[in-house]
């Protein structure tokens, strides 16, 4: 967390139009979000007794791997633009 958080703190500064705050909102709701999307999809896993959760990459959990985060935090990152825009 220490490491994202040093990261989008490093971008604020060599990106233009983004506050601060924004940034760091964002940062947390991506890491929020996207450990429990990848918690949640584990879950699943262990319930039906898998090691992949496909063929199309082998030795990595599968392409649910590689995208449950994105799953996960991508509407909380949305619903955060939204709710910026209205308020």
């Amino acid at each position: 967390m220490v490491v994202a958080i040093a990261s989008a703190t490093c971008f604020f500064f060599i990106s233009e139009g983004i506050q601060l705050l924004h940034l760091l909102v964002l940062t947390v709701l991506i890491i929020l979000f996207g450990t429990f999307g990848d918690l949640a999809e584990s879950l699943f896993k262990r319930s039906l007794n898998l090691k992949d959760s496909g063929k199309l990459l082998p030795g990595h959990g599968g392409i649910l791997d590689r995208f449950d985060t994105i799953f996960v935090s991508a509407p909380f990152v949305f619903l955060y633009f939204v709710f910026l825009t209205i308020l």
